[in-house]
């Protein structure tokens, strides 16, 4: 297979936007020490949500052969779809065509290796508020060099392949709910941070994020929570520290029959966008309609205890999913009580409405518009730009899925887990899987597409 590409175009650096805010796109980190994107609080299922989505299996490295022979479903169909970059348990890095032909070492980056040992060691407390969608446990970006990861102590990191190197991205004492966000290109990163505090419990003392060069160098800092970047790196879905004041701190919490966690301010409870030509910011989502949209659900709510927790951009950056966490409630979700909602969010006119997923999961927008989603249930349900959902599959909690991923065109989808299932965007009948060679990383145009992109 041809060599990863480098792209060439890159932003400028500007100066810091307000004292003292990555690409995701959907994808995956490890039920570690994760305390929400909205810092946290947002599962406080944490104990429920990791008997619900468990623990990513080891999957086998990529050294046995093509895996062509072992796939069911159309395999030729994915021919032309992209590449898969994946990460080994030794910690080596993979690149392998969809459809499995070709297969390459790109490098090794000792930081990657036995991840699986170092992610359920960090595990307190306060950080079971919430647990992330993104589950995977590190994101390459397409020049196959850059990887953006956790360390093993829980900070957002950038390493790369060439000299192996590992570059902390947040400051010494902080940790980071999941992997920086980047711009489609790697030219801008965004880091959400966190420090943890309290006298007899811990709590989220202090929230913050930062926006950085390709090269992790400082480019902004803002309050609050990051959760998303636009492809350009222009805009970020951040934490509106307005309406947290508004809305009062989150009281002390029980986290779902577990360990109790201390109250903070730091939560989230409501959305802004930053713009980075001119540092401004613009009100998105409020904490009134936020507890508005909880109440369709769940009318007698205590509106103390709502928290986002996960938010992500929709690509044209007029719509956002939200998903929502009621932390005070101590009800057994599988009783059928609403403790999260997930909620399709206009950015335009600062409305939600709910999305009837009783126990949401991961979630993703294409790049051509729609989204998906996975809830309690076992189910992977897609919502096509203007047409009516479609139940993808059902089952795929015993699959131990830990991110759905789609193509860099949206033609596909990928339900990546122990297991790897393509899923054909405009025909969900159409499916391939085979045994997955590793642990995803990123899925990206082949080398030849990148090379002809602006």
């Amino acid at each position: 297979m041809k060599a990863l590409r480098r792209p060439a175009r890159r932003l400028a650096p500007e100066p810091l936007a307000e004292p003292g805010r990555g690409r995701r796109r959907l994808a995956v980190a490890i039920p570690v020490l994760a305390l929400a994107c909205g810092l946290v609080a947002g599962g406080l299922a944490g104990e429920r949500l990791a008997s619900r989505r468990g623990a990513a299996p080891s999957a086998t490295p990529a050294d046995a052969g093509p895996l062509v022979g072992r796939a069911t479903g159309p395999v030729e169909q994915l021919r032309g779809a992209g590449t898969l970059l994946f990460t080994d348990p030794q910690g080596r890095v993979h690149a392998q065509t969809t459809d499995g032909r070709d297969h390459r070492v790109l490098g090794q980056l000792g930081e990657l290796a036995a991840r699986s040992s170092q992610q359920g060691s960090d595990l307190d407390a306060a950080a079971r508020l919430a647990y992330p969608t993104d589950d995977r446990s590190a994101e390459l970006a397409p020049d196959g060099d850059r990887i953006y990861l956790r360390t093993a102590d829980g900070a957002a990191a950038m390493g790369r392949l060439l000299d192996g190197s590992v570059r902390r991205l947040v400051p010494t004492g902080w940790k980071s709910p999941v992997l920086p966000r980047h711009a489609a290109d790697g030219s801008v990163l965004g880091v959400c941070g966190y420090r943890l505090g309290g006298e007899r419990l811990p709590a989220v003392a202090a929230a913050r994020s930062w926006v950085l060069d390709g090269a992790g160098d400082r480019l902004a800092t803002l309050p609050g929570c990051l959760y998303d970047l636009s492809a350009d790196g222009g805009q970020a879905l951040v934490a509106d520290p307005g309406e947290g004041r508004r809305a009062g701190p989150v009281p002390t919490a029980q986290v779902q029959r577990g360990n109790p966690v201390g109250g903070s301010d730091q939560l989230t409870r409501g959305l802004r966008v930053w713009r980075r030509g001119d540092g401004s910011f613009r009100p998105v989502l409020g904490f009134a309609e936020v507890t508005r949209v909880f109440r369709t659900v769940r009318p007698g709510v205590d509106p103390r205890g709502l928290v986002i927790v996960t938010a992500a951009l929709g690509p044209d950056g007029r719509q956002a999913l939200v998903r929502i966490v009621d932390t005070l409630t101590d009800v057994d979700p599988r009783a059928g009580a609403e403790t999260e909602l997930l909620a399709l969010v206009d950015l335009e006119r600062g409305r939600a409405q709910p999305i009837p997923e009783h126990l949401p999961g991961y979630l993703a927008f294409l790049p051509t518009g729609g989204y998906v989603y996975t809830g309690g249930a076992g189910t992977a349900t897609y919502v096509p730009r203007d047409q009516p959902p479609r139940l993808l599959r059902s089952g795929i909690a015993s699959e131990a899925v830990y991110g759905i991923v789609p193509g860099p065109d949206g033609a596909w989808l990928l339900l990546a887990g122990a297991s790897w299932r393509f899923i054909r965007a405009d025909d969900p009948s159409v499916q391939v899987s085979y045994p997955a060679p590793g642990h995803l990383a990123a899925w990206v145009p082949a080398p030849d597409e990148q090379a002809d992109s602006p």
